[in-house]
């Protein structure tokens, strides 16, 4: 049962998306994302960006990615979207980066004002949660608990949220 979130409670689905790629504006790959939701809420739109695990790692650390000038440059974009700072980030997984930075992207085109980045384990020791909530505290968002979604960060002008849900 995931921890209910006023803001995303009642939301309506408008339209969904499998496999969105996100352009993410810097050299290299676009985001893909698992499935991205744009939602009606209460007093506007949301986006969700779901990303679901099966006792896998969330890919490579920022440390380990990050091999090339090219590179660089998309680590200090994503960085200057989630407002980190590059020097911070080594031990974070850099998929955790892209996909969130790709929700807010998502947001924005959509005139969104709410920016989800969901979690869905499908793995009963929940393997990766640990880089998750790691991922969480370096926004501010300490409070990364399974089948919760954390309280609010604002990334210019969209209120970005984390949540983890636990499903098989």
């Amino acid at each position: 049962m995931l921890t209910p979130c006023d803001t995303y409670a009642n939301c309506r689905l408008v339209e969904a998306f499998f496999e969105r790629e996100v352009d993410l504006g810097t050299k290299g790959r676009p985001s893909q994302t698992d499935l991205l939701a744009l939602v009606q809420l209460a007093d506007g739109y949301g986006v969700i960006a779901v990303e679901g695990k099966a006792r896998e790692p969330f890919g490579p650390l920022v440390s380990e990615w990050n091999d090339g000038h090219g590179k660089q440059e998309r680590l200090d974009d994503l960085c200057r979207q989630l407002g980190l700072d590059t020097t911070g980030v080594g031990g974070l997984s850099y998929q955790l980066l892209h996909r969130t930075v790709s929700a807010l992207l998502e947001a924005r085109r959509y005139g969104a004002r709410e920016a989800l980045m969901l979690v869905h384990s499908f793995d009963a020791e929940d393997t990766s949660l640990d880089a998750y909530q790691a991922f969480a505290a370096a926004l501010g968002l300490g409070n990364a608990v399974a089948n919760a979604i954390t309280g609010p960060t604002v990334r210019d002008e969209v209120t970005l949220r984390l949540g983890w849900v636990k499903g098989c």
